[in-house]
């Protein structure tokens, strides 16, 4: 059975599209058929920017990892920056595993990602660029008469990416003949379209390795920049260079991998080397932009929870009034988890979670989990007796952790064992002589009436299986802050509680045998929206997050906006535009 639209969390994933688009209009326009925006922001073009003659220096440096870029800080491209909207922590295609030459150049030249364009390995092979055609294709159906120029190290470059320029030429992997070949260009009258494609540094990186402290791949970064130097220096001796404005595009096709190091807690695509680019966009008119990756490292769990706190004043408190029996396990196996985060403040026995009249309470089978200063307790009763207990396991310290606790069978034993951010903090708890879990009470979040210590917490993704789960199941699973579809034991799930109504009463039950069965809350609740980072948690990541930074794919889209050529939609773009702002427009 799929699970998968049942667990969806719709509040969250309506708030997150809904941020989604918004990033997208800050950042620039998606490909749709609209007037271009480059032209259209100008209204008091003083300077006259926008009616002279737009044109476009592109260069591709291959396997230069933007970082390493940053670290040597070249002289000629920390002068360019000064004029440019650049990142050094640009992404070549943020869902691919692994990266080729060939894969970066055709995203960098289609404005597609592989998903699209199909370019996956070296030889080009199983490539659907016929769908999705190149800057030289598109411009030569557009506009026959406009000229485009390619001059490339490499031969498969030129041969499947290029052929449709008006002249293209490879060398032999001579970066040295590339960059003559392209200053000649920058000679003529009529050159508008300029790509030149570079494969030093990328060969640097290979034999040495893509780290800037590696003397081979720094001295061919720096010798890059140098050419750089001289391309600019030759743009600029243009006759009538002061009459055009130029877009120049310099970026990285690649990164390079590192050898491993020290343990890092960014676990995005940015942490990856091999996909880190440098991208810059420079016109001697912009205003310096940087636009740098977001704290990769600390990803925030962002949802929304009940709070259970106060005394009897408040009386806040969620309960079910009747499971049917469903959360009545008897002495069979089963396990309750949760994620969890408290205050800070030390609390003496409150209870959060309940199905029991309460503490030590003998006369009433069930079992209660509470706090006892930093860590959290249970009791479970029954037979006239109770058995109390501490997890070991530290969770009022304002975090948000994973509480996890499994009734279970050990021969002729029921045991019980505490997990706390799927480590055992507890390895197993005696409680055959408690006899039955079933009980009338039902099942309830927050505070007990009459409990000598008020609860301050959040409770969020409550779920509820009828087995016992495995240690190494629950270690694979407590980072997600949603339950995972494909979790191995989803058809042994009976209660699934996210817990993320944000508004109303409510808590619904996401599981199909729970359908119905929702906890009611009750008291002066409150409903706490927080976007917070736990060591303790994974949170999914959006696309979006990664389009907070230029990637390759913009390219093209920025390109065809600079030239003036609106990109209709049915050409499936994936990139977006980085608005400039001028110096000398106001």
């Amino acid at each position: 059975m799929n699970h998968k639209n049942t667990y969806l969390y719709k509040g969250m994933k309506s708030l997150l599209a809904l941020m989604s688009l918004a990033l997208i209009f800050l950042m620039g326009s998606c490909n749709k058929d609209f007037p271009n925006q480059l032209s259209q922001e100008h209204k008091n073009d003083t300077a006259a920017v926008s009616s002279k003659n737009r044109k476009v220096l592109y260069l591709i440096i291959d396997g230069a990892r933007g970082r390493a870029i940053r670290e040597l800080n070249a002289p000629n491209l920390t002068q360019i920056i000064k004029r440019s909207i650049y990142s050094y922590d640009g992404l070549s295609d943020f869902n691919k595993t692994s990266m080729s030459n060939a894969d970066g150049w055709s995203t960098m030249l289609t404005g597609v990602t592989a998903a699209k364009h199909g370019v996956r390995s070296e030889d080009f092979s199983g490539n659907r660029l016929t769908q999705y055609p190149t800057l030289f294709s598109r411009m030569k159906a557009l506009n026959p008469t406009l000229r485009s120029a390619s001059f490339s190290a490499s031969a498969a470059f030129a041969s499947n990416l290029a052929t449709d320029a008006t002249e293209s030429k490879s060398f032999n992997n001579d970066d040295v003949a590339v960059k003559t070949a392209l200053m000649q260009e920058l000679n003529r009258d009529d050159a508008t379209l300029a790509v030149a494609e570079f494969g030093s540094v990328e060969a640097a990186g290979k034999e040495f390795g893509y780290s800037e402290n590696t003397p081979g791949y720094a001295t061919a970064l720096l010798k890059m920049d140098a050419y750089v130097g001289e391309i600019l220096e030759a743009l600029t001796k243009r006759k009538n260079y002061a009459g055009e404005n130029w877009l120049v595009v310099i970026a990285s096709n690649k990164g390079g991998a590192l050898p491993a190091g020290p343990p890092t807690t960014d676990k995005t695509v940015y942490a990856d080397d091999s996909r880190n680019n440098f991208i810059a966009f420079y016109n001697p008119r912009f205003i310096t932009s940087l636009v740098a990756k977001p704290a990769s490292d600390q990803i925030p769990f962002t949802s929304v929870a009940p709070k259970f706190y106060g005394g009897d004043g408040q009386n806040v408190k969620a309960v079910i009034p009747n499971d049917n029996g469903l959360y009545n396990f008897g002495t069979n196996d089963f396990t309750i988890q949760c994620k969890f985060k408290g205050s800070g403040t030390d609390r003496s026995w409150p209870v959060f979670l309940s199905k029991s009249t309460g503490i030590n309470n003998g006369s009433t089978p069930g079992w209660v989990i509470y706090l006892s200063g930093k860590v959290w307790s249970m009791n479970v009763s029954g037979n006239g007796g109770w058995s109390n207990f501490s997890s070991n396991g530290v969770v009022n310290d304002g975090l948000w952790h994973t509480i996890t606790v499994v009734f279970y069978t050990e021969g002729a034993k029921k045991m019980v064992r505490c997990l706390t951010d799927g480590v055992v903090t507890n390895a197993g708890v005696d409680i055959t002589s408690r006899g039955t879990r079933d009980t009338s009470v039902p099942l309830a979040m927050g505070r007990k009436s009459g409990d000598a210590e008020n609860p301050d917490v959040l409770i969020s993704e409550l779920q509820i299986f009828n087995t016992a789960l495995s240690n190494a199941t629950i270690a694979a699973q407590v980072k997600k802050t949603t339950l995972d579809p494909a979790h191995p034991n989803i058809n042994n799930l009976v209660g699934y509680w996210p817990c993320n109504e944000g508004k109303g009463n409510q808590l619904i039950n996401l599981a199909p045998r729970g359908k119905g069965i929702d906890f009611t809350l009750t008291g002066l609740y409150q409903w706490q929206v927080f976007s917070e980072y736990s060591p303790f948690l994974d949170p999914p990541i959006s696309d979006s997050f990664y389009l907070l930074v230029p990637n390759s794919v913009d390219i093209p889209f920025m390109i065809y906006q600079w030239m003036g050529m609106n990109a209709p939609t049915g050409w499936g773009l994936e990139g977006v535009v980085w608005k400039a702002k001028y110096t000398d427009v106001k």
